[in-house]
C-alpha cells in the first residue's frame, strides 16, 4: 500500500489507487447486494460488565440478609450500605455494561448494526471521517458518530477500514500503524443485503425527491443516490467517474 511520510517520520495511510474502478459506475437499487456479517466477540467490556453485575448481586444479597437476620446487632446498619452499593452496581451495569453490541454488517451499502431483527445502516457517502479513539473505530457523520468497539468487532473494524480506503479514501484519518494494528478482516459470513430504502431520500446533485425506485441510480463506489436524470459526470461524494447516460 502506498504511504506518505510526514515531517515527524510517521506514515499516513495511503489510498488504494483505482480500487473499485472495476465495479459498475452506476447501480440500481433493485439489484442484488451482499455484505459481510460479524458476530460480536466477548471482549473485556463484556467480562467487566459481568463482574460488576455479580458484585452488585452479592452486595444486594448480603444487605438483605443483614437487614433481616441481624436486627438489633452491630452489623445491622451495614445492611443499608450494602443494599445501596448493590443497587448502584446494578444500575451501572444496566447503563453501561448491560448494553449488548449487535452483529455488524459491512458491504457495498455501508456499515450497519443489527437491532431488533433489522439493520440500522450508515451508507459510505454519509461518513465524513474514519478514525480511532477509546478502543473503538469511530465513523463520523454530519449528525452522529457510529462507534464500533474493537473488543467486540475487531475483525469487522478491519474490514470497514479496508472498504473505506477503497470507497472514501480521503475521509480515512488513520496511519499505517493504526491499520496494521486492526489485524485481519477474516471471520465475516457473506450474506445477502436487503436493498436500501430510498423513498425519503433526495438526489445528491439536484435535491430532487427520489419517489420511484426505478429512477434511482447509486454511485458504484460510495453508494451516493442520484435521480437518473441528474447523474453528474463525477460523483459529488467520492469523485468516481459516472456514466453520463443513466439508462
Amino acid at each position: 500500500m502506498a504511504t506518505d511520510t510526514s515531517a515527524g517520520g510517521k506514515k499516513k495511510a495511503g489510498k488504494k489507487a483505482k480500487t473499485g474502478e472495476g465495479e459498475k459506475a452506476l447501480r440500481r437499487v433493485d439489484e442484488s447486494f451482499v455484505e459481510y456479517r460479524y458476530e460480536p466477540a466477548a471482549g473485556g467490556g463484556a467480562y467487566a460488565g459481568a463482574v460488576v453485575m455479580s458484585l452488585g448481586g452479592i452486595a444486594l444479597g448480603m444487605g438483605a440478609y443483614a437487614m433481616i437476620a441481624l436486627q438489633g446487632r452491630p452489623l445491622y446498619e451495614w445492611g443499608r450500605w450494602l443494599l445501596a452499593l448493590g443497587a448502584g452496581l446494578v444500575v451501572v451495569y444496566l447503563l453501561i455494561g448491560g448494553k449488548k453490541v449487535g452483529a455488524l454488517r459491512v458491504g457495498y451499502l455501508g456499515v450497519g448494526f443489527e437491532e431488533d431483527g433489522k439493520t440500522a445502516r450508515t451508507p459510505w457517502y454519509e461518513i465524513t471521517r474514519v478514525k480511532l479513539g477509546d478502543r473503538a473505530l469511530r465513523l463520523e457523520t454530519g449528525k452522529r458518530t457510529v462507534v464500533v468497539p474493537l473488543d467486540a468487532h475487531g475483525n469487522g473494524a478491519a474490514r470497514i477500514v479496508s472498504e473505506a480506503q477503497s470507497r472514501i479514501p480521503k475521509r480515512v484519518a488513520l496511519e499505517d500503524d493504526d491499520i496494521a494494528g486492526l489485524g485481519s478482516s477474516a471471520g465475516g459470513a457473506r450474506v445477502p443485503a436487503e436493498p436500501p430504502q430510498v423513498t425519503q431520500a433526495h438526489c445528491r446533485a439536484t435535491d430532487e425527491p427520489l419517489t420511484f425506485e426505478k429512477d434511482v441510480r447509486m454511485c458504484g463506489r460510495c453508494g451516493a443516490l442520484y435521480h437518473r436524470s441528474g447523474v453528474p459526470r463525477r460523483c459529488l461524494e467520492c469523485s468516481r467517474k459516472l456514466k453520463s447516460a443513466a439508462a
